[in-house]
């Protein structure tokens, strides 16, 4: 009997220091400061700080060191990184020592206000602007920024606080977040190759829960991801992640509800990792009647962003710096 209680008092102490590792996983990146948004290309992890850019090895959660930089969302495309901030400065960088990238000049002018975003994929970076006008340039392999596309024109609406680029099948895409109209949300999504346009507006309407899951200036809670021809949209006013079809073949909506008023979502092997107005990243299995996990972060935790590598799930936090999650 004494025996028996042994044991079980070890496997305790077992659980608990497993228990106990677990929680020293998420703890904040040593050095680490108030995180915006966060884009990774393995080994390293590159979060926005507003003026500067931290980069993380991401196995061993180590701090490489912070870049000079006005920015606040950030995005990675064909060796190079660029940034973006709320008052309108556009950088680009070279991406050919990762751990030390190289600012690449150019004379290229953008508009962007306040709830603003930036993406780059095949050629091409946008900026979504805000309430200011959408800014649509192309790149070379050098880094060198021109503007010469078609979809240059014609993204005049009320305010854009968010895209991403994305190949769906042979065209390339840009979905930019859009407010239609005083609070009417949803995306507007432009052919890069033509410059041709189509709006997927969402159900809810209005600003009530943005002042609870917006982070100024770069943070609002309508952003995407693509897994396939399948794009999933955070949706603060109805506490989902909405479902449509990139393709534009089809017109239906539907939504996954979460518990909370999501705000980042990143997308791999068919799962979804959002993060939102609590202290967890949710973990979304589509291949698994999109079964939901939650996975705890610190309790003083304000996520803000969140992107996956094939072994870890890192976190821009506005309280407590970046976080490396074990990917389940």
């Amino acid at each position: 009997m004494h025996r028996n209680r042994w044991i079980t008092g070890i496997c305790l102490l077992v659980l608990l220091a497993v228990h106990s590792a677990a929680l020293a996983e998420v703890a904040p990146v040593a050095g680490t400061r108030t995180a915006h948004n966060v884009v990774i290309r393995d080994p390293y992890a590159y979060a926005t700080v507003g003026d500067g850019i931290q980069i993380i090895e991401i196995r061993r959660q180590e701090l490489v060191r912070t870049i000079s930089a006005a920015a606040h969302d950030v995005s990675i495309a064909d060796g190079l990184l660029f940034a973006v901030s709320g008052s309108g400065v556009l950088s680009v960088f070279s991406l050919q020592t990762p751990d030390d990238p190289q600012l690449i000049p150019h004379n290229e002018s953008i508009q962007a206000r306040t709830f603003t975003g930036v993406s780059a994929a095949g050629g091409i970076v946008v900026v979504s602007g805000g309430q200011s006008p959408s800014t649509v340039l192309t790149y070379d392999a050098s880094g060198r920024l021109s503007r010469n596309n078609p979809a240059s024109l014609g993204l005049q609406v009320v305010g854009r606080p968010d895209v991403l680029l994305a190949q769906v099948d042979t065209r390339l895409m840009a979905f930019i977040s859009t407010d239609f109209d005083a609070g009417s949300f949803g995306i507007t999504a432009v052919d890069l190759t033509d410059g041709t346009q189509r709006v997927v507006q969402f159900e809810g309407r209005g600003f009530g829960n943005t002042l609870t899951n917006a982070f100024f200036p770069a943070n609002f809670p309508i952003e995407s991801a693509l897994l396939g021809t399948q794009l999933y949209t955070t949706n603060f006013n109805t506490n989902s992640i909405v479902v449509s079809d990139a393709t534009g073949q089809s017109n239906g909506l539907r939504s996954i509800p979460v518990p909370f008023q999501p705000r980042s979502i990143a997308a791999m092997d068919q799962r979804l990792y959002v993060v939102g107005d609590r202290a967890s990243v949710t973990v979304i299995d589509l291949g698994d009647s999109e079964r939901q996990e939650q996975m705890p972060l610190p309790a003083a935790a304000q996520p803000s962003g969140v992107d996956v590598s094939a072994d870890h799930i890192v976190v821009a936090d506005r309280g407590l710096g970046v976080l490396v999650l074990d990917r389940p």
